[in-house]
């Protein structure tokens, strides 16, 4: 079946984010230490783990992640001091989040070459703050649909229900779209299960690494530019 269309995961993907995730994580861990009188390091090192694993279980919600590390603590805080340390999170990354470098170009080539570009990515947990971060970096007409799976369905990737109501969005077959994404699990294996074409794009600076040897269905890029050899 001949290629149609082309979707791009965010974070990581065409969003250098990763890192700055990562420090706003160890900022606002940091904080509860300081608010909470203990050490840093306990704070630091439980929010990060619980970060990991509430992401693997699709729960985003940056709040959720603060209250779990409170209750491990056996610490409580206001509600309205939670709000203003989620909205420090996503200031912080919002203002350190660019566009990889090959990004504009690789999207615009898809788009002379005839074919439909989307974003597929993972709702950031409360409701309307991955959108804001899109708009922030790229002109959503660029884009014949961005679907903010767990949003704008119920459930968030590697759920094949994302996956297809993207591809009734584009008005083609999952078969005809190829996913890029840079989650061996959540992008390559779930977009595979859900009969698109996955794409893994394995950066060299990004923390995440495949441990095994990826299926032979999985295209393995080093820059997102690379897919366009393919297509």
């Amino acid at each position: 079946m001949p290629v149609q269309a082309v979707s791009f995961d965010f974070d990581g993907t065409i969003a250098n984010s990763v890192n700055a995730i990562r420090k706003a994580n160890i900022i606002i861990a940091k904080i509860l230490a300081s608010i909470l009188g203990i050490d840093e390091e306990p704070v630091v090192k439980y929010l990060e783990r619980k970060a990991e694993k509430l992401s693997l279980k699709g729960k985003y919600n940056r709040a959720l992640w603060i209250k779990e590390t409170l209750s491990y603590f056996n610490r409580k805080i206001e509600e309205t001091t939670i709000s203003l340390l989620v909205r420090k999170y996503w200031t912080y990354v919002i203002t350190r989040t660019t566009l990889y470098s090959d990004a504009e170009y690789t999207i615009a080539t898809l788009k002379k070459k005839g074919y439909l570009v989307a974003i597929l990515t993972n709702t950031d947990g409360t409701i309307g703050v991955k959108s804001k971060r899109i708009s922030k970096l790229v002109s959503k007409d660029l884009f014949d649909a961005i679907v903010i799976a767990g949003e704008d369905t119920d459930n968030p990737k590697p759920h094949p229900e994302a996956f297809y109501y993207l591809a009734k969005k584009l008005g083609v077959k999952p078969s005809e779209i190829v996913y890029v994404g840079d989650d061996y699990l959540v992008d390559a294996i779930g977009s595979l299960r859900a009969g698109f074409s996955p794409a893994l794009i394995l950066r060299s600076h990004l923390r995440f690494k495949v441990n095994k040897k990826p299926l032979e269905e999985i295209l393995v890029v080093n820059r997102l530019s690379d897919i366009l050899l393919y297509l």
